[in-house]
Order: structure tokens, then C-alpha cells, then sequence
């Protein structure tokens, strides 16, 4: 038997589902969501979260996420 595979990133694996999901993230940190239950309801990691916060809001040094 073989395995079918599928081409498309899975939760947490970056590649063109990152955009809509940096979109949709970051707005709810700076809403004041918890920065764990925002990562975990998108399946990507908080470093990578706090990762697309810091690029989007990089003058901010003191808008600590965890």
C-alpha cells in the first residue's frame, strides 16, 4: 500500500498559511489576548508568535508578550 501525502503545511509549519495566521494573531495580542492561548488556537508556537509581534511592532521593546 502506499500513502497518499498532501503538499500543504500543517498547523505550525510555516509556508502561505503563515500570512493569514500573522494576520489574525498578532491584532488579537495587541487586543490584549494571552499570548498561549493565542498560539495554541492557531497551532504555532509562542516564540514564533512573539517572533511576528516583535516584526510588526519592532519599536516597542517594552510591549513584553510572556
Amino acid at each position: 500500500m502506499t500513502e497518499e501525502t498532501t503538499k500543504e503545511p500543517g498547523p505550525g509549519r510555516g509556508g502561505r498559511m503563515a500570512r493569514p495566521r500573522r494576520r489574525e494573531a498578532v491584532p488579537r495580542l495587541l487586543r490584549g489576548e494571552d499570548l498561549e492561548p493565542v498560539s495554541r488556537s492557531l497551532g504555532i508556537t509562542a516564540a514564533t508568535l512573539s517572533g511576528w509581534h516583535d516584526v510588526s511592532h519592532p519599536g516597542n521593546p517594552g510591549d513584553s508578550l510572556v
